[in-house]
């Protein structure tokens, strides 16, 4: 309360602002919490899965997310044997922490309610490690858990339902509407290990 002085201090290179914004900090749910919130709601069976390629994504953070040609597996969609076909988005190419990528889930024809989210993904890239993924559900975070959505080493495309190693996640999602799922690419608990590799490297650095 009162009269707060923000100041920034150039160190390196130039930039310009256009506007700052202060917004209030709201401390986020935990899954059970989350659960107990929407504990009136329905857990929603659907006859057949609403499906969405993940090629046609809504919104990317970055020009570097284009939609990619995949022939390493004959049932990605569309495939065709001679003509390369856009099937899948993302690979090697989302790995800077912060990309985003939204796909819209139609649910006009649907009831609100609790839904698992799977996607068909591989992550072949880093042998013995996971990717780490944030979750937003209508560009909100549902959850504390939804920071850290882990995608497995695996050299082969695979059904992941996000979660935890324990159990499933159960999202809601609003009935009658067009709801929008945003995956960022995050480094998760690799962050705190790169920061003490980078702070000797820099060390090393100075002595150098």
């Amino acid at each position: 309360q009162g009269e707060n002085t923000i100041t920034l201090e150039s160190v390196r290179e130039s930039m310009a602002i256009a506007a700052i914004g202060i917004s209030s900090y709201e401390e986020g749910l935990t899954y059970e919490q989350y659960l107990e919130k929407h504990s009136d709601k329905e857990i929603k069976a659907l006859p057949e899965a609403i499906k969405i390629e993940g090629q046609l994504s809504h919104e990317r953070t970055s020009p570097t997310l284009y939609a990619i040609s995949d022939r390493s597996d004959p049932s990605n969609y569309p495939v065709d044997p001679v003509k390369i076909k856009l099937n899948a988005i993302g690979g090697s190419k989302w790995t800077t922490p912060g990309d985003q990528i939204s796909w819209q889930i139609d649910l006009t024809n649907h009831e609100s309610g609790l839904y698992y989210i799977s996607l068909r993904a591989k992550q072949d890239s880093a042998r013995g490690m996971f990717s780490t993924r944030r979750v937003y559900i209508n560009d909100e975070i549902p959850f504390a858990e939804a920071n850290g959505a882990r995608l497995q080493y695996t050299s082969d495309y695979r059904i992941v339902t996000l979660g935890s190693e324990e159990e499933p996640f159960l999202f809601y999602l609003e009935g009658g509407k067009v709801n929008t799922i945003t995956v960022e690419a995050r480094l998760g608990e690799y962050a705190a290990l790169i920061s003490e590799v980078q702070k000797d490297i820099d060390m090393l650095n100075d002595l150098g």
